[in-house]
């Protein structure tokens, strides 16, 4: 029996650490691709403000906002505004804004699953086969994307005419997926245990291998605090309503507005909060009643 169980020890000894303890190994490469695909999601979040902001294009949020509003009926599109009450538009965008941050974060799981990755690994460079699915990961999102939303690619916050707005909009697509598909595999090789460099001690090792984690935590909470920031802007630039503002020239406030300053059309997703009791409608000249309203 001691011979029996010190040959079943050898023999487990004698296994690679990957497939030892597989249990404990799954829910480890688990963790880390979760990690992975989190600081992923929120990169991909900054880049799509950026582009909403600098450029017009929408994001991916707005994209299914709008194509949902197409295939829902009018009862339900009430009981969704009751239901939210005064954020009718905004709270739906912020809960479709965290779904989308949690599913590109479960995606992590199928990277993992797909890149098949035996650690510890030997270095921080992807293999070829983690690239490759990678960019198919990203190419298959781009492609989805834009079959699911190709009616509301085509537009532009910046006026760019339709043509134009449909092929922005969808390398804007293929940019933030190629960049969520880059972050989730560096992210995902940086956090996987290394192997033993050979002549490099036990101590140098744990040092690079806690930078690298580090590394990928500090980039989760800068895009964090870039995603909240870039909300921010949003806010502050695309949520006011457009005929809020009087413009004056020289101190002095025309009687009648210039064509070029009419409020003509915006899509804000919070509803202008009007003061009624400062605004006056006056009819005069050649009508049959005149008045002030």
């Amino acid at each position: 029996m001691t011979l029996q169980h010190t040959d079943e020890k050898m023999q487990q000894s004698a296994l690679p650490p990957s497939k030892r303890f597989s249990l404990r190994n799954v829910l480890t490469t688990s963790l880390y691709a979760l990690g992975a695909g989190l600081a992923a999601s929120l990169m991909t979040v900054v880049l799509m403000g950026v582009l909403r902001l600098a450029a017009g294009i929408p994001t991916p949020v707005e994209l299914f906002g709008d194509f949902v509003l197409k295939h829902i009926s009018v009862d339900t599109f009430l009981r969704l505004l009751i239901t939210f009450g005064p954020n009718a538009k905004s709270t739906p965008l912020a809960f479709t804004l965290l779904a989308m941050i949690g599913l590109g974060t479960l995606l992590g799981l199928l990277y993992a699953v797909l890149a098949r990755v035996q650690w510890p690994v030997a270095g921080y460079r992807p293999s070829r086969r983690e690239l490759l699915v990678a960019s198919l990961l990203a190419l298959a999102m781009t492609v989805a994307g834009i079959l699911l939303f190709w009616d509301e690619i085509r537009q532009n916050f910046l006026g760019l005419p339709i043509g134009w707005a449909t092929i922005l909009t969808a390398l804007a697509l293929l940019a933030d997926f190629s960049l969520y598909g880059l972050t989730l595999c560096l992210c995902f090789r940086a956090l996987l245990p290394q192997q033993l460099r050979p002549g490099a001690s036990l101590v140098a090792q744990g040092r690079r291998q806690l930078l690298s984690r580090a590394g990928v935590a500090a980039l989760t909470v800068g895009a964090t605090g870039g995603t909240l920031g870039l909300i921010r802007g949003y806010l502050d630039r695309f949520t006011t309503y457009d005929g809020s503002v009087t413009n004056a020239h020289n101190g002095f406030t025309a009687p009648i507005t210039p064509n070029s300053e009419h409020y003509v059309v915006t899509q804000n997703p919070v509803d202008p909060n009007v003061i009624a009791n400062v605004w006056r409608l006056e009819v005069t000249g050649m009508v049959g009643s005149a008045g002030s309203y």
